[in-house]
């Protein structure tokens, strides 16, 4: 089980998000007073709207998108006092970037952003699937406190979405052949599910449109399993130190001449990618240099005296 710490959205995370998805890479033609003859829609779908005490159930979410959009953040309201939430999956989801992925808010509901390389549009685009334990019996409904979509037209433009609700029942621990399966049999959970490959892993090095700082950027996917954990590591000298799980895009470490980037999917299986910079190398490599040259000056100048006194 994944425990996760409790984050709050900040305008400049889904601001990058929206420059690099539409704003900066992406040159789409611009929808602005197109109209739109279908409604966004976005919903939860599950096998089953009744589950029992200490079952665990997944709940999808998916869009429908008249028009292309390449990012959206999104924040999900669940009874708390009913379920608790365990974990997710993005496999086979049209998201290619989580900032961030999804996690618990302050006020307990989970927050998450993302955006799409190539842009969505379509019917049953599924985003994410979210996992629950059922721990107390009641009636209650899963909810979209937030639901910004955003079009790919090049100004980022936030368009309505319907969104509806899911009333779902939790009932008295019992055996029932209509309750849903228990979390153990969904396979994203096992790392010996059958997962023949490792997770493509892409790795480029750019510049902040905000304040022009090296960004590391990765593209991770896996359609069989989804991704667990993005990481990295640095090497300042001439080792590489621990990894470090992070969140796209990275702010290029200081004085960093090579950084290793880690995808690994919910199999446990892993793809490392490596980005150097070689100048700051030979940055170090120079001082190591001028150092040598003023130690052995220094001891070509005390050995010097020391001759002269004998």
């Amino acid at each position: 089980m994944m425990y996760f710490k409790n984050f709050e959205f900040k305008k400049d995370s889904l601001s990058l998000v929206l420059i690099f998805f539409g704003l900066i890479f992406f040159g789409f033609s611009s929808a602005a007073g197109a109209e739109i003859a279908k409604p966004f829609k976005i919903y939860f779908e599950a096998s089953n709207s009744e589950i029992s005490v200490g079952n665990d159930t997944e709940l999808s979410i998916f869009l429908d998108a008249p028009e292309p959009i390449n990012a959206l953040e999104l924040e999900i309201k669940y009874p708390k006092n009913q379920f608790q939430f365990i974990n997710s999956n993005n496999a086979r989801s049209i998201i290619d970037l989580w900032s961030p992925k999804p996690y618990i808010l302050s006020n307990g509901n989970i927050g998450m952003a993302g955006g799409i390389f190539k842009s969505f549009s379509g019917s049953r685009g599924l985003i994410i699937k979210l996992y629950f334990k059922a721990i107390q019996e009641g009636k209650g409904e899963f909810s979209f406190d937030k639901a910004n979509i955003y079009l790919a037209d090049g100004k980022g433009t936030k368009v309505y979405t319907q969104s509806s609700k899911f009333p779902i029942s939790v009932i008295k621990s019992v055996s029932s052949s209509n309750s849903l399966p228990s979390v153990k049999s969904f396979p994203i959970f096992s790392s010996e599910m059958p997962n023949s490959t490792p997770p493509s892993l892409e790795v480029s090095l750019t510049h902040s449109p905000l304040d022009q700082s090296s960004l590391i950027t990765f593209f991770a996917r896996d359609p069989e399993s989804g991704i667990k954990s993005t990481q990295i590591r640095i090497k300042k000298w001439w080792k590489f130190g621990d990894w470090k799980e992070v969140e796209n895009p990275v702010l290029f470490p200081d004085g960093a001449w090579s950084v290793e980037v880690k995808a690994i999917n919910n199999a446990n299986q892993e793809t490392i990618k490596t980005i150097s910079v070689p100048h700051e190398l030979y940055i170090k490599l120079s001082i190591l240099l001028i150092l040598f040259i003023i130690l052995a000056f220094y001891l070509a100048w005390v050995y010097n005296n020391a001759q002269k006194k004998i």
